[in-house]
Parts: C-alpha cells; structure tokens; sequence
C-alpha cells in the first residue's frame, strides 16, 4: 500500500475485504476478489476527481469551481496517532465534491472531459469508511499467459501497461483512460473473466480510521 496522506492510502483488493466492503449492498457494481464477486455502493452525490500529475494549484481550483452547486467534502477520522481531517479542496493529487442530491452523469461527463482532470468516478461507500476507484488496476499473469497477451487485451481498450520496482515482478498494472465508458472497475472484471490472469484487482483510494 502507499500512503498518500496519513488518512488516505491507495490499496489493492487483495488487502481491502478486511475494510468491509464484501457486506455492502449489491446494485449491480462489482470486482472480482480472486474469483468471488465483490459489490460496491455508489455514492451518487459525491464526485472523486483526481488531477493530471503536476497540474498547477489555480487550475485545480478552476477545474473545482466550475460547478457552484458541488463543495468540497470534509473528512474526519481519528486514527491512533490524532485527529486527522481531509477537506477534500483539492491540495492533493485528487478531490471530493459533494451535492445535496444526486449529481448528473451531464455533470459527471463535465469534469471528465476538463484539461487536467486524469479520472473521474462516483466515491463508494464500505461502512463507516469511504472507498474511491483509482485509474488502474492490477494483474497477475497465469503461468501459461504471456506479457504480449496483456499488452494486446490492454490496447484493444486503449490502456498502458506498466510496471512498479516493489510489486511482485509476475503482476502488472493496467491504467485506463478517462474516455472507457465502463470504468476501471467494470474494465477490471471484463480481463479477470478472460481467464488469462490469477486476479485482476481494482486499486481504491481508502478513505478510513485504521491504523497503518
């Protein structure tokens, strides 16, 4: 897992049914935990928004006050350390909004589709806590699937293969553009159902009040 801020980490499904969220309502959305179905609740009123790497703080600001009926949301955890508060105005690589009510996918398309905004998607809730679907997912190739096979199934949906130096060298991630219409999560399940790999898990921001 890496840490983002001491509230906020990025973590991978293999880790995160301790969280909770196998117990949440089943609406449709899902992962695959190896080969058990995983749902998801989407908070509708709420919009994870995470930025292009180095994008200057006034635009992020921009980018946030485009639409005036959204805030930002506010988060508090106490962890073992102290109190700890998210503010959700965008300081970070990413940004949670909030609305009264349920925000449009005219909205959600809106923030998608603006210059410096890497991913958007709804946040998910997991109990007390709150969950939000990064860009990427991860992969573990079966003995009998080869790199070219991932790298051929990764461009079909216009997605880049990469690696990082502190993961297993047998498991790969795979970062999905803004523009695929079903989503990193969606798109996650679509290659664990090829068959061709042992997991394909989401990464989730984890937004929650555990000890690190």
């Amino acid at each position: 897992m890496r840490l983002r801020t001491p509230l906020i980490g990025l973590v991978i499904p293999l880790l995160l049914l301790a969280a909770g969220c196998s117990k949440l309502e089943n609406n449709g959305l899902f992962y695959y935990y190896f080969n058990e179905k995983i749902y998801l609740t989407e908070r509708r009123d709420m919009l994870f928004i995470q930025f292009r790497k180095g994008l200057p703080e006034a635009r992020k600001q921009q980018i946030l006050e485009s639409a005036p009926s959204l805030h930002p949301w506010t988060y508090h955890s106490r962890m073992g350390w102290g109190d700890n508060t998210f503010d959700g105005s965008g300081d970070e690589a990413f940004a949670v909004l909030q609305s009264g009510g349920r925000i449009s996918r005219n909205t959600f398309h809106a923030f998608r589709d603006m210059d410096g905004v890497e991913s958007v998607s709804y946040m998910l809730g997991s109990g007390d806590d709150y969950l939000a679907a990064s860009d990427n997912f991860a992969v573990k190739l079966n003995a009998t699937t080869t790199f070219n096979q991932l790298e051929a199934l990764a461009r079909q949906y216009g997605c880049t293969v990469y690696q990082e130096e502190e993961i297993d060298e047998d498991i790969y991630f795979v970062k999905v553009p803004k523009t695929v219409e079903m989503g990193m999560i969606r798109l996650s399940c679509l290659f664990h159902e090829t068959g061709l790999f042992a997991f394909a898990s989401p990464a989730f921001y984890y937004f929650g009040g555990f000890d690190v």
